[in-house]
């Protein structure tokens, strides 16, 4: 046997060692190779397309019906801008619990905007403690650090990062409950910017109005997508064309005959109506001129006694005054009327008008009060000095049940068009029915719900959004759970390396017996 011959099973060893080792080498390279593309192509897919599983047990990390409906239906481009570091989003880090989810539904909520709206929402950063030079291109809106701007075409709005919360302290038991308006604050931001049904109400001034029962009227109706004007009627202002709603709340100095026939002549709108009148009556003044016009024009008489409910289970805080009442069937509350509001030193109103829809003019009853309640005199249930007298002055109401809130809508009919032009009017009795100091401690108060079903019914204005805020308490939220889980994270980073390693282990394993 040659040399040649005798080597030649070595050789053919050697071969195959080289070539199994070599595919072996290939294999590994592709499988690195496969995980970086898979770790880029999910990281990608991530931005562009965040796939997320909420583990929360109320849902923080998940976008309501309501604004899923807002996303879908955008049809112009919305830009939001924050003044302030992505990875202050991305990777909380502040000494609250609170705060860094708080800060973190901010960042998912953009993100679900921006796959929802199919790419019309979209979100940039930009540090200006970091890039002070580039103040000058928002140096129009009056940004600063930590505000967060939202744009679409040449509308815009802004907010500061402190609105995505608010908090309330008990100072009984020392604990704080946090409120994330996070959700709500994007939607109405967006909406405002892009809606092309931009309503606007006229807040009526200069009449004594208690600065926080104007400011909560405010709140519900500017964080509901409504845009939200003062008007001082003791001047010569006047309303913008585009006002669609005049608003009193809770006025304590009466409105004088000029100023009662200047709301008159704005509501008619020169024989075309189709502007509304919200009221808040105050308990603390009579404002007979006022409620004169109110009962006159639209039927709804408001009493001079304030509602007081003897059946313990009615009240809140065990205050009389403070009562539950329940919510009317109509139109417009069908779905609330198993639920109940707080409606706090009420005066009764009473309805002069047909509760019919098929007459030109009638009123309905949106609140009313069973037959334990009463009715008292302010002066009965208070003496000079402001203190309780207790409820020996109470006398039943002359009918039941007791209208705490109702609306009135008064059309006539134009021969000319051949259609109705319509005024609607709701009144509520109560100044602090939207008081939202007292509402944030009562979860299970409707007042926010039923108001805004109304009023969105009643004035049409379609660009009212009805988002709920998520209440987050620190002593008992367990935030070690409370994160947001990224499908595409665990699959293409986890899952589908970890596999490809042990099939490139068994290819090399099975290539070597070989």
């Amino acid at each position: 046997m040659n040399k040649t011959e005798q080597s030649t099973p070595s050789a053919k060893r050697l071969s195959r060692k080289m070539r199994y080792g070599t595919t072996a080498a290939i294999t590994i390279v592709i499988v690195i190779a496969a995980i970086l593309l898979l770790n880029v192509l999910a990281d990608t897919l991530e931005n562009r397309f965040p796939l997320t599983v909420d583990l929360t047990a109320d849902g923080t990390y998940t976008l309501s019906e309501e604004s899923i409906k807002l996303a879908e239906s955008l049809d112009k481009d919305v830009q939001i801008v924050i003044f302030a570091k992505e990875t202050a989003f991305t990777s909380p880090s502040t000494s609250s619990d609170v705060f860094n989810t708080i800060l973190s539904q901010f960042y998912n909520t953009l993100q679900q905007y921006r796959l929802r709206s199919g790419g019309r929402v979209s979100f940039s950063f930009v540090d200006l403690d970091n890039n002070p030079t580039l103040a000058a291109s928002y140096q129009t809106y009056g940004v600063a650090q930590n505000d967060i701007l939202f744009l679409c075409g040449d509308r815009f709005e802004k907010m500061a990062i402190n609105d995505l919360y608010t908090q309330s302290a008990d100072y009984t038991t020392y604990t704080y409950t946090y409120t994330s308006e996070v959700e709500r604050t994007v939607a109405t931001k967006i909406n405002l910017v892009s809606t092309n049904d931009l309503k606007t109400a006229a807040m009526l001034s200069g009449h004594g109005e208690a600065e926080e029962f104007v400011s909560s009227v405010t709140a519900v109706l500017s964080s509901n997508g409504c845009r939200v004007d003062t008007l001082d009627i003791t001047a010569s202002e006047e309303p913008t064309e585009d006002t669609d709603v005049f608003v009193i709340v809770a006025p304590t100095a009466d409105y004088s005959d000029e100023e009662i026939a200047r709301i008159r002549s704005w509501l008619d709108n020169g024989g075309h109506r189709e502007k509304d009148l919200l009221v808040f009556t105050s308990y603390r003044a009579a404002c007979p001129n006022l409620c004169a016009f109110l009962n006159d024009e639209y039927g709804i008489e408001v009493g001079e006694s304030i509602v007081c409910e003897t059946d313990g289970a009615n009240v809140y805080n065990r205050n009389p005054y403070y009562t539950y009442a329940d919510i009317a069937s109509t139109d417009y509350t069908a779905d609330l009327t198993e639920s109940r509001v707080l409606s706090v030193y009420t005066r009764p109103l009473t309805l002069h008008l047909t509760d019919s829809a098929e007459e030109s003019n009638y009123s309905k009853p949106l609140v009313t009060f069973g037959e334990t309640a009463r009715l008292q005199s302010f002066a009965s249930a208070y003496g000079e000095d402001g203190a309780a007298t207790g409820q020996d002055s109470l006398v039943p109401a002359d009918e039941y049940p007791i209208v705490g809130a109702a609306y009135t809508v008064a059309r006539i009919y134009d021969n000319n068009d051949n259609q109705y032009y319509t005024t609607n009017v709701m009144v509520f009795g109560s100044e602090d029915f939207l008081y939202s100091s007292l509402l944030e401690s009562l979860p299970s108060a409707q007042n926010e719900a039923l108001f805004l079903n109304a009023f969105r019914g009643l004035t049409g204005i379609n660009s009212i959004l009805q988002i709920s805020s998520r209440s987050l308490t620190q002593d008992t939220l367990d935030f070690g759970d409370s994160v947001t889980s990224t499908v595409l994270t665990i699959l293409f980073i986890g899952v589908l390396p970890v596999l490809m390693i042990v099939l490139a282990i068994a290819v090399f394993l099975r290539r070597r017996r070989l």
